[in-house]
């Protein structure tokens, strides 16, 4: 069994095609037939059935699909160890939520290159459930996000609060009703559960964007509104392109660090958490 085989399985499983999947890894279809043939002789147990409209996972299947998700990532990530320059003595990995990124990454790489240039740094955005079982599997050293899950095996730190403000392209006054253009960026539960006690006259939106840098660009695009941290929009606010919604409520979003209890002290990871504390 080689990684490029479990890569072929995880194609297929992407596509639900064999020829789909051996055109995107640019093999033959009898290649990736043998491959997958090979993989389900070594398990004794097939991993696809055919339907009419493709394959799909068997019960199998769908138990090994975590497995080969977890053993290529660990390959890229021994990889990566092991294609160090020689001047960096090891790799820290770090997980920002997609939303958390735009604020902290690039201050976070700057930190890190000018305080520990010894260690290599990795980054990758996710939204939070992938980057908690990445952060369980080992595949990342941290994660930072802003609603930690709670399990005894992870340690979750308070990091700071982004100031969520309600900005529009047109200058305007705060309403309780749907606003048109309007757009509801999910920042999470804990935001929806404030933005719903505060506006309970609007409890479903006509536009719900997950990415927070999606959604601003689509308001500088075609106008509208919506919560975005003060942070990301302050050039924004100061050059006149958005402007505060008057009288609208601000609120307060949570970042934590979140690491595995067993790993906190480790010098790698210790330092990461250090440069997360210092760009504060």
């Amino acid at each position: 069994m080689n990684i490029e085989t479990i890569r072929a399985f995880l194609e297929v499983v992407s596509t639900g095609s064999f020829q789909q999947a051996a055109d995107n890894l640019y093999i033959t279809q009898s290649t990736m037939s043998a491959r997958i043939k090979g993989l389900e002789e070594r398990l004794n147990r097939p991993l696809f059935q055919r339907t009419r409209h493709g394959v799909v996972l068997t019960t199998g299947g769908h138990k090994f699909l975590r497995h080969a998700t977890t053993m290529v990532k660990a390959w890229e990530h021994a990889r990566l160890e092991i294609t160090l320059p020689d001047d960096s003595q090891s790799v820290v990995t770090i997980g920002f939520h997609l939303n958390v990124w735009p604020l902290w990454a690039d201050s976070w790489f700057s930190w890190m290159t000018d305080n520990h240039p010894q260690l290599a740094t990795q980054a990758r955005a996710d939204a939070s459930l992938p980057l908690i079982n990445s952060l369980k599997e080992g595949l990342v050293d941290l994660v930072v996000v802003h609603e930690p899950q709670q399990s005894p095996q992870l340690a979750a730190e308070f990091l700071g609060e982004d100031e969520l403000v309600l900005v529009s392209s047109e200058a305007r006054h705060v309403e309780e009703k749907q606003v048109p253009g309007y757009i509801y960026v999910d920042w999470g539960e804990s935001f929806r559960t404030q933005h719903n006690r505060l506006y309970p006259e609007a409890p479903y939106h006509r536009i719900e964007i997950s990415q927070a840098v999606v959604a601003l660009a689509h308001i500088e695009r075609f106008g509208g509104s919506g919560y975005f941290p003060r942070q990301l929009v302050i050039e924004h606010l100061q050059s006149g392109r958005l402007t505060e919604v008057g009288g609208a409520a601000t609120m307060n979003l949570p970042v934590y660090l979140v690491c595995l209890h067993y790993r906190k002290d480790e010098p790698t990871v210790q330092a990461a958490v250090d440069g997360l504390k210092a760009i504060v």
